[in-house]
């Protein structure tokens, strides 16, 4: 049996569609040529982005065509159809240049719609916790629905409402969005909102820019919980720190930018892994790990430096070309420090050996400062001596060979 139109009241809703999943089954629905452009998206903020899965969806596509018609209604607003599933599938139709597509068309009112979102992908995987949260706001603040006529609606026991309404209610917008984005995983989302608003974009960013596993999520998280400014201080700069549990629990790879190409995110990982790579070995000259080295092992860790500050004086400049040369970044627009003024800024920087991005070997190679503390690593590493002895990083390597 199909649901009345346009009722909007709360009761009226439990009565027309209570059961979730069966009151799914009831509703009658056509089958529709549609043009992608006549799709109303107002429902796309729901559901969260996932590049894996629509990379997988588009060879699927491709391979076998459209295997599942999207799924709108014509009952939200008068001369509209809103897309109600296939939030995903309809990227990558845009995306493979599809114009037409078929769409099973229902005309169920707003909550209506909402609950069979929810039923629609119980046959799925189904909806994370934060788009169910999404979900059970939009009912509950938009629809008007009470928290017991929303479980009604959706076949869920009002205590289940509670949870997701907390999550979304209690996480920081910001957070939120990262997490539309593809840029948190969804599954940081009950760790974050358990921290105060105030604390939890600090969480967000430590969590993102170190790549941290849920499981590492959630350690820190924990940490924080009831710490000491310095304390909050010390374990967002450094998470991996504290929340590592052994070689098991190894950081998870970085999130793809949705944003960025195939290519562009090829690079920001490896970005990732030299920028995580530098701040451990400051650590571990700084004696984390290793106390003062005697002058031999200095002469032999010498050349492989040496080998060291020259690829990334390469890399640094090969990558200053890829970017300036694909559409003529000015690095003053984009708000970002300069990559040479960067390096300069820092201990160790490795802006004296930069050149401009023309291909030209650098003039001069950094050497260590006799006494800096680079040159000592904590401890007395003793090599200062030694880099001024050695005329360049090629003539140390062919003697120590």
């Amino acid at each position: 049996m199909g649901l009345p139109e346009d009722s909007r009241s709360g009761a009226a809703t439990k009565a027309k569609a209570a059961g979730g999943t069966a009151t799914v089954r009831r509703l009658k629905m056509e089958v529709r040529e549609v043009q992608l452009g006549e799709l109303d998206l107002r429902w796309s903020g729901l559901r969260l982005c996932s590049p894996e899965t629509e990379a997988w969806l588009a060879g699927s596509v491709e391979q076998e065509g459209l295997r599942e018609s999207l799924v709108a209604s014509s009952g939200v607003e008068a001369g509209k159809l809103v897309l109600v599933d296939g939030f995903k599938r309809l990227r990558v139709l845009q995306a493979l240049g599809w114009e037409q597509v078929p769409v099973r068309v229902l005309t169920a009112d707003t909550a209506a719609c909402l609950a069979a979102m929810l039923a629609l992908n119980r046959a799925r995987r189904g909806l994370r916790d934060i788009e169910e949260g999404w979900l059970v706001k939009s009912l509950c603040r938009g629809c008007g629905l009470k928290q017991q006529e929303a479980g009604e609606l959706l076949g869920r026991h009002k205590s289940w409402v509670c949870r997701r309404l907390k999550l979304v209610e209690h996480l920081d917008e910001w957070v939120q969005d990262e997490i539309r984005l593809g840029l948190l995983a969804a599954s940081t989302a009950r760790e974050i909102v358990r921290l105060p608003r105030g604390n939890q974009l600090g969480a967000a960013h430590a969590v993102r820019e170190h790549g941290l596993s849920s499981r590492q999520a959630a350690r820190l998280v924990t940490a924080l919980v009831g710490a000491t400014p310095d304390a909050v201080q010390a374990l967002l700069a450094d998470p991996l720190r504290y929340v590592t549990g052994g070689r098991e629990d190894a950081p998870s790879e970085p999130q793809p930018d949705p944003r960025l190409t195939a290519g562009g995110n090829r690079i920001r990982e490896r970005l990732y892994w030299l920028e995580r790579d530098a701040k451990r070995m400051v650590d571990v000259c700084n004696g984390h790990a290793v106390g003062p080295l005697p002058d031999e092992d200095a002469v032999l860790l010498l050349p492989v430096l040496l080998r060291t500050v020259r690829e990334c004086e390469r890399a640094v400049r090969t990558l200053r070309r890829v970017i300036q040369e694909n559409g003529g970044v000015d690095e003053r627009r984009t708000g970002e420090t300069d990559v040479r003024g960067a390096a300069a800024a820092q201990p160790g920087g490795i802006a004296a050996g930069d050149q401009p991005c023309d291909g030209a070997e650098p003039a001069d190679r950094p050497q260590l400062a006799a006494g800096g503390p680079e040159a000592t690593g904590g401890g007395g590493l003793g090599i200062a001596a030694g880099a001024a002895a050695v005329p360049d990083a090629e003539g140390l390597e062919a003697g120590c060979a």
